[in-house]
């Protein structure tokens, strides 16, 4: 996506809430959809999936 958005000018992100598809202790995996608008009105969807561990506060440890 970032390859894609520097093509563009101004292009602006939003994403959803993130979900919890699984919990297990201090780990869990989420997912978000990540949107991008460009000044043009042009629209890219991405899915992404995190692996995510809670030290001192939930830290990213994997993108897919």
């Amino acid at each position: 996506m970032e390859k894609y958005a520097s093509t563009y000018q101004n292009p602006r992100f939003r994403w959803t809430t993130p979900k919890v598809d699984n919990r297990t202790g201090d780990r869990a995996t989420v997912s978000t959809t990540v949107t991008m608008t460009t000044a043009d009105e042009k629209v890219a969807d991405q899915d992404l999936r995190f692996t995510v561990v809670q030290k001192t506060g939930w830290w990213v440890c994997e993108v897919a």
